[in-house]
């Protein structure tokens, strides 16, 4: 059966029907970069699973 995102029987409030594994070494190059909004970097860094390297760099961008 095909289901529609949005369509009748769609959740509301989630991005991902699965779970999903975040790759933070790629999310760290990508605040260096300057490439992640600053809101984006706030919310991963105050994440309980986030590893305290990464969220240095998501904290200072550097």
């Amino acid at each position: 059966m095909l289901r529609i995102p949005g369509g009748p029987g769609a959740r509301r409030g989630r991005v991902l029907n699965e779970p999903y594994r975040l790759d933070w070494a790629l999310i760290a190059a990508a605040r260096l970069g300057r490439r992640l909004p600053r809101t984006a970097a706030d919310v991963l860094a105050r994440r309980p699973d986030c590893p305290p390297e990464v969220a240095v760099v998501l904290r200072s961008g550097q």
